[in-house]
């Protein structure tokens, strides 16, 4: 940043030296503050919500989502948030047949391996 950049059609945003004139030619902001406060109405959030309805994430998305959150731990807080949305929630009788299917003839031995040795039950 020298001095013949320092003149009257220059102006310095973060530590970079712009000339106003492409500012104003390219109606481009180079700060990038643009939306920086900006609140969206009741009504964009509806638009913007029925816009992105039915569409699903592709599996390579899917993917990038999961090894983007891998490694992040849940702190207490958000457990306890998670876990308060969720009381009082009913699995519906297809989801308990679902998950009644997906057990059927599996051994039971991972499940009892969990369990610690003083609440065992004998039969």
């Amino acid at each position: 940043m020298g001095s013949d950049n320092r003149d009257a059609g220059s102006a310095t945003i973060k530590g970079v030296t712009i000339r106003k004139e492409h500012v104003a030619s390219t109606k481009r902001n180079l700060g990038n503050t643009y939306a920086k406060g900006m609140k969206h109405t009741a009504a964009a959030k509806a638009k913007m919500s029925a816009a992105k309805k039915g569409k699903k994430h592709t599996a390579a998305t899917k993917a990038k989502l999961l090894a983007a959150m891998k490694g992040v731990k849940r702190t207490a807080a958000t457990k306890a948030k998670t876990s308060a949305a969720m009381k009082g929630k009913k699995h519906t009788a297809a989801a308990k047949a679902k998950m009644s299917a997906a057990k059927k003839g599996k051994k039971r031995t991972a499940v009892a391996a969990k369990v610690p040795a003083t609440k065992k039950r004998r039969v």
